[in-house]
């Protein structure tokens, strides 16, 4: 796949500018948008997302997968989050503490690095654009007391200052290599390599469902995005669930 990328020195949110812009104008597959100082982050159900001036990065993707079928899109997800986590790994080069959390996220040990949120453009029932926003902390020293024992930075697990240049084409390259088996319908490959690297894959997990609070095994995801979980009180029971619907506590291996 060919780049082609945009710099803003400053921007509200990279996401919502592409999502205004392919609105009026079409704009070709690997279009990327991205700033070192974004203002208006937001994540899944309008979370915010911190991207500290010249320190992080925030970038945009314009893709256009429209072999996939509608119940397919998770799929999406899986191929971008794959290409982060390996961006990641190759940044701190320690493999084993880089992982995947269910929906949307890459964490180094427990703590988030690089979230991901995926906006879908529709011309009736064909998918035209898949608007790719993906936050990276790099070089961010510090994080605001709310977030302070949840995010994490490159800088703060390696002890040096990146280039958020090469971390950006690392991105970029490994997106491109897990969007080429996407596209080349190897569904079933990158479901298992995601699945491989999910944070708390076949293993039991502490499940908040409103005010009931339980445990279960984390079965899988599957291709709609949403989680499979057996409860240990209802073992042949598989309850299905998709994000913010429930709240999931891990042990860390």
């Amino acid at each position: 796949m060919q780049f082609r990328k945009f710099f803003l020195e400053q921007a509200t949110s990279t996401n919502k500018i592409l999502v205004q812009q392919l609105q009026s104008k079409d704009l070709p597959e690997g279009f990327v948008l991205y700033t070192t100082h974004q203002t208006q982050g937001y994540g899944q159900q309008q979370t915010t997302w911190c991207c500290q001036r010249g320190k992080d990065l925030a970038m945009s993707i314009v893709l256009k997968p429209t072999f996939l079928a509608a119940h397919q899109l998770f799929l999406l997800s899986m191929t971008v989050a794959l290409g982060v986590q390996k961006a990641v790994v190759e940044c701190i080069k320690r493999k084993h503490v880089v992982y995947l959390k269910w929906p949307n996220d890459v964490l180094i040990g427990c703590r988030k690095v690089a979230g991901i949120l995926i906006e879908n453009q529709w011309e009736r029932t064909l998918l035209k654009n898949a608007v790719v926003g993906i936050g990276i902390n790099i070089n961010s020293e510090t994080f605001p007391k709310v977030i302070q024992k949840s995010a994490i930075s490159l800088f703060q697990v390696c002890g040096q200052v990146f280039s958020v240049e090469e971390v950006l084409e690392q991105v970029l390259s490994a997106i491109a290599e897990y969007y080429q088996l996407l596209h080349e319908g190897a569904y079933e490959r990158i479901v298992h390599l995601y699945h491989e690297r999910l944070l708390g894959w076949q293993r039991v997990v502490g499940v908040l469902r409103g005010r009931e609070l339980y445990r279960a095994i984390l079965k899988e995801v599957d291709e709609e995005g949403a989680l499979n979980l057996v409860p240990l009180h209802q073992i042949k029971q598989v309850q299905r669930f998709y994000a913010k619907e429930v709240q999931l506590f891990y042990s860390f291996p």
